[in-house]
């Protein structure tokens, strides 16, 4: 469907909150707002295809709830014009943050990998992976002071899954792309698809359109 942009009443049909991301499902007419409830739908829906991503290991779910709590808040620093950035007044103090979150969330990982809690995909590497994308190139933008400020476990575990994972590879390429809104609306759905047998999510100018 045209959704017409973010403050449409289309969209707000959708999502009464206006933002990004919110999935309508097709086959049943709901409508699901927010990353962590969109994935969570998404888990459970589709529990029978392919990895689960959730392991039988309470830190993923951690990661994911630190990421969502201690990293999406201040995200707009890599890219908003000016502050407030969360409750950080200045750019780099917010920097600074979020680059404090990516090491604490380094040494939660499991140094056996591949991915971050071992062996198995999880939710967690759903959830940090575009935003590691993001730091990446967003970073070196600003004059942030830190001299390190991916860690390098993350930089590792960050190309071990674009070398080993198709899936990955594709996220990556999401977000490098010209159209910004197809990466915040559709990057963890097509990761999350694109690894479950029969299943996509085709993302076209504004339209979402569940396939499988």
């Amino acid at each position: 469907m045209e959704l017409g942009g973010f403050k449409s009443d289309e969209y707000l049909a959708i999502n009464p909150q206006g933002k990004v991301p919110a999935l309508k499902c097709q086959a049943t007419g709901m409508n699901i707002a927010e990353s962590d409830t969109v994935s969570r739908f998404l888990l459970s829906e589709y529990a029978n295809f392919g990895p689960s991503f959730q392991p039988d290991n309470p830190i993923s779910n951690t990661m994911a709830r630190f990421h969502d709590i201690y990293l999406t808040s201040i995200q707009s620093c890599l890219y908003r014009a000016e502050p407030p950035f969360g409750t950080f007044g200045t750019r780099k103090d917010a920097l600074k943050e979020y680059s404090k979150q990516l090491y604490i969330l380094a040494g939660m990982m499991d140094p056996a990998g591949p991915y971050l809690c071992g062996a198995e995909v999880s939710l967690a590497d759903a959830t940090v992976f575009p935003s590691v994308v993001f730091a990446t190139f967003m970073f070196p933008k600003f004059d942030s002071g830190i001299e390190k400020p991916v860690p390098e476990k993350i930089e590792a575990w960050f190309q071990k899954m674009k070398d080993m994972d198709p899936a990955f590879q594709k996220v990556f390429d999401e977000v490098r792309s010209d159209n910004p809104f197809d990466f915040c609306c559709y990057s963890f759905a097509l990761w999350c698809f694109s690894l479950r047998k029969n299943i996509s999510v085709q993302p076209d100018n504004g339209r979402t359109r569940p396939v499988g």
